[in-house]
């Protein structure tokens, strides 16, 4: 048996425009060698034998998974294979484990969608029911799984959003909730009350 490992980077046609620019751009040799490297690392632990067929898809949720996965194996723990059809990244403790479910949410079509950025005008709320809506799938998918037996009702599971592939969500003002905080957190804009 050849256990060799295919190159995360495939040959032939991709939609996504990322994944293409990192295979094939030069100046971007050390982005790819170190993707590769992550694959690397990632593969024996990865539930998917379609992964690399989807990464030519979707690029930012595939390093995005490998990613996490990556700094807690560099971090000393020890990962076990999830299911296929399960949340991507399975640490066992105990007699238990913890699910680990990575999501990088787009920036959607139609009107809810995050619109292009224009001077002066932040879609703060469109931004945030974008995060929002990625967490609430992922949570329908968690009671999916125990239903199916996949996770245990005491296990933990924690949603791992990268907001990446929408624009403007990696922004922060200093001493402002940030755009995931007010996904998850009931915090409306901030408000000056003023007894006159």
């Amino acid at each position: 048996m050849d256990n060799k490992i295919a190159p995360f980077f495939q040959s032939g046609e991709s939609r996504d425009q990322l994944y293409s620019h990192v295979r094939e751009y030069e100046p971007l040799q050390e982005v790819r060698t170190a993707v590769e490297e992550m694959w690397k690392k990632y593969k024996p632990l990865c539930p998917d034998p379609d992964f690399l067929s989807q990464a030519k898809e979707d690029f930012i949720s595939c390093t995005w998974q490998m990613h996490l996965t990556i700094i807690l194996i560099d971090q000393g723990f020890n990962l076990k294979k999830p299911p296929k059809n399960g949340p991507d990244i399975c640490l066992p403790f105990d007699s238990s484990h913890c699910w680990i479910e990575a999501v990088s949410p787009t920036a959607g079509d139609g009107p809810d969608a995050v619109p292009d950025l224009k001077i002066g005008n932040l879609p703060e709320e469109q931004i945030i029911l974008r995060l929002r809506s990625s967490i609430e799938y992922k949570t329908e998918q968690y009671r999916d799984w125990l239903l199916k037996g996949i996770v245990v009702e005491d296990d933990p599971c924690i949603i791992a959003v990268n907001g990446g592939k929408i624009p403007l969500a990696y922004l922060h003002v200093e001493g402002e909730p940030s755009f995931i905080e007010k996904a998850v957190f009931p915090i409306g804009n901030r408000q000056f009350h003023l007894a006159l």
